[in-house]
């Protein structure tokens, strides 16, 4: 079962991604075990790790934001805040 806030979206990012009102493009480069550099991918800067509570050392995409309506509710804030600024 998902947990509530998890990413529900396909990564890595399309370049113009726009399915996420919470989605914070960034660009980040990975590297091999040796570290030489890869690909650039997009990411979200509120994308971080969860770990399965009840099963150790399972992990899932995790939004920092939280569940879909947290991520509603502060693009909401960000675009009041834009309109009082």
């Amino acid at each position: 079962m998902a947990r509530p806030d998890s990413c529900p979206y396909r990564r890595p990012f399309a370049e113009y991604f726009a399915d996420c009102p919470g989605y914070e493009p960034e660009l980040f480069t990975p590297t091999s075990m040796r570290g030489a550099p890869l690909g650039p991918i997009w990411t979200c800067g509120h994308l971080t790790l969860g770990e399965v509570a009840e099963q150790h050392g399972h992990w899932y995409a995790r939004c920092l934001i939280g569940d879909a309506m947290a991520r509603r509710e502060a693009l909401f804030r960000k675009l009041r805040g834009s309109r009082a600024a």
